[in-house]
This record gives structure tokens, sequence and C-alpha cells, in this order.
């Protein structure tokens, strides 16, 4: 079983979080930007809900500062931290990780390196590096960006396709889990499995996709990357959101996720209270 995450606007998280994702996913730039946000990650770990906290690299570039993101994952007490990452970065990254490691360790049964690199070389390169360093981190990261190809979100999830193909045959160590750092595509998921190795994923795909009115469709989910972003969206009211919609796309993406590629479609098959098949809390 592969555990997923969603990111959903502000106004979700304290009714719909619980139902729409399996684990709690936080943004460390939104723990620092809002107060009330900061209040219900912190309720929710302290409540025993499974929680990582990533470092938002995706978001800004690179990580935040290693002491911050320390000083959060002494106050939440996350399941994973991400570890300090520079996107498409294999030395910077394996720099500002180690470092962390150094300073922190502490945290390295709960840490989260994720492999970064220009080429496929390089990532398959990090993820060694990682792998000679410690036997005792408690997940590996595999991001879903890709800088050697267009940003195409066909030709990004391809990459990724690939390179798991890859490191399936080469390198993959399968004492660790791993997880999956966002998404382009639900396609990738045929490919994955027989990956035992993927434990969890993030993504804000269907929910964006559900904010931009589109839903998910047959075994692709979507081919276009949707127009919303988390941070465009965090603001939302509920009254605005087709919570339909979402739920729909929501469950589509899991469906696609476990391997049984739904042919539905929406709205002819909108009952997501018939189709929601929600697993229960992270296990």
């Amino acid at each position: 079983m592969t555990y997923i995450s969603h990111e959903i606007p502000r106004c979700l998280i304290d009714e719909h979080q619980d139902f729409i994702s399996d684990y709690q996913f936080v943004l460390l730039h939104k723990i620092l930007e809002d107060k009330d946000y900061a209040e219900m990650v912190c309720e929710f770990a302290n409540n025993g809900e499974f929680t990582y906290l990533d470092n938002s690299c995706f978001e800004l570039g690179e990580s935040l500062d290693n002491d911050i993101l320390y000083e959060w994952f002494q106050r939440i007490e996350p399941e994973y931290v991400v570890l300090p990452d520079v996107l498409g970065d294999y030395r910077r990254t394996l720099q500002r990780s180690i470092e962390f490691a150094d300073k922190y360790p502490d945290a390295i049964p709960n840490g989260m390196p994720v492999i970064q690199g220009s080429t496929p070389d390089e990532m398959i390169d990090c993820y060694n590096e990682f792998i000679n360093y410690s036997d005792k981190w408690g997940i590996i990261g595999i991001p879903f960006v890709y800088r050697w190809v267009d940003k195409d979100p066909t030709l990004q999830a391809n990459e990724r396709i690939k390179l798991l193909e890859r490191m399936d045959r080469e390198c993959i160590d399968r004492r660790f889990k791993h997880h999956l750092l966002g998404t382009w595509q639900a396609r990738e998921f045929a490919h994955y499995r027989d990956y035992n190795w993927v434990h969890s994923v993030d993504t804000s795909n269907p929910v964006m996709a559900a904010l931009d009115g589109t839903p998910y469709a047959g075994i692709h989910g979507l081919t276009q990357k949707p127009r919303s972003t988390f941070d465009s969206v965090y603001e939302m009211k509920e009254e605005d959101i087709n919570m339909d919609l979402l739920y729909y796309n929501v469950d589509t993406f899991k469906q696609i996720v476990d391997g049984k590629f739904p042919e539905r479609k929406y709205p002819e098959d909108l009952d997501y209270f018939k189709y929601f098949t929600y697993s229960g809390p992270y296990g």
C-alpha cells in the first residue's frame, strides 16, 4: 500500500484532512507565514496525526535555514523531516543535508534525505552517497522535477518512470522506505505497482485540478499540469470549492495509485461517498 497526502486549502484542514489524506504533509514556509496554520499543524501532531515536515524546497527553490527546520522538527516531532536540499543541485544538496545530519544526529532516524542532480547519473550518485553516509535514515525522498528535460508534464513523468526503473535495477536499498515528492501525472503509478519500496507520495495534483474545475479521467487522471498552486489557493473559502469534484478527484487518484485504474466519468459517477475508499489513518 502507498500512503497518500494531499496539500489542501487552509479552510479544509480542520474538518477534511483525515478524509482526504492518510497523513499530514506540513510545509515549513507556511508554518512561518501563518500562525493559525502552525497551530493546526501542532495540534494534529500532538493528537497523534502521522506527520511529514517538509523543508519547502520545491516552493522556494532551496530549503529554509537548517536551524529553523530543526526547531520545528523538535516542536512538531514528526515521523519524518525532509532534510535540506537544493533543486537540481547534487553537490549543494549533499552538503546541506550532511551538515544538518552532522549537527543534529538525533534527527537521522526521522530524516528524509532527498536525491537531487542535473543528470540521471548524478541522481544515482546522490542516492548512493546518502546510503553510504548512514543506514539509519527513516525514509529517502525522490523528487518529481528534473532539470535535464523540458517542464512538459508528460516528459517529466516519463523521466521519473525511467529513473525509478533504473534505480530498481541498479541501486535501490530495500532496507529503506522511499517517498515520492509530488507527481505530474497519476499514470506514473501504473509503472510502480511492483515497487514495494515506494512507501508514500504527497501531491496537490488532484486537489488543484478540482479547484480549476477539472475532473480526473480514466487511468491518466490529468495530462496537463493544473493552473492552481497551493500558495494561490491557500486562502480559498470552502463555499467557493466544489467539494464533490474535489473528493471525486482525490478518490480517483487513490484508485489509480492502488492499481485499480477506474473507468469513471464526471459527473455521471459523482457519488463520492459511494466511491470514496479512505483507508484509515496512516499505519
